[in-house]
């Protein structure tokens, strides 16, 4: 008997450990200017696959919390910048993982712009 009262007592002491455990894991890093090494302020980071995202702050940090476990891959986009895409960061359980992307700057086309302005003619 005292033999299943202590297994019994075991069994309630992991159990709470075994449904408490986390299950996802937290992304961190910074977005940088490559050339100049200045922060990015308002990147978009984003996990492809994912609905999670987020935007760097005045410092050029950025964290994304409950991002689920394995190997992803974290997209920045930034005005006046190419895309940048890491591919294959692993993520694991209540781990932060720090990347780091720094972009490099690239020419944007645009069409040109045509406006007409027709105004009525006044007496």
């Amino acid at each position: 008997m005292t033999r299943q009262f202590t297994a019994l007592i075991l069994l309630l002491a992991i159990l709470p450990v075994v449904l408490f455990a986390g299950t996802t894991g937290k992304l961190a890093g910074v977005v940088k200017d490559a050339e100049t090494g200045e922060a990015l302020v308002g990147a978009n980071v984003l996990v492809e696959g994912t609905y999670l995202g987020t935007a760097t702050d005045a410092d050029g940090n950025f964290m994304i919390l409950n991002v689920p476990v394995g190997r992803l891959n974290v997209k920045v986009t930034y005005m006046g910048y190419r895309d940048m895409i890491r591919q294959q960061v692993a993520v694991s359980v209540d781990l932060t993982t720090d990347v780091i992307f720094e972009m490099v700057t690239t020419a944007l086309e645009a069409e040109a712009v045509v406006i007409t302005a027709e105004r009525a003619l006044i007496r």
